[in-house]
């Protein structure tokens, strides 16, 4: 399999059982599979691709400033 693939995963889908991952979780994964010169916006889509698609930009953000990601 070729490292560079850059294929989010699948979606997990939200069940009475299964409220799917939390906004923090997607946006620390996001962040880490698109590497450190992502941009809030990059991460934003792919928050949106996998589970959460109304994610603003803001809420990322706020994830962001709270230090949930790593600094660089």
């Amino acid at each position: 399999m070729n490292a560079n693939t850059t294929t989010p995963p699948p979606a997990i889908p939200v069940t009475p059982d299964n409220h799917g991952p939390g906004l923090p979780r997607l946006v620390l994964e996001a962040r880490a599979r698109l590497g450190p010169e992502a941009t809030l916006e990059q991460v934003t889509e792919e928050v949106r691709a996998n589970g959460i698609p109304h994610a603003s930009v803001e809420q990322v953000r706020q994830l962001w400033d709270e230090g949930h990601l790593p600094v660089e």
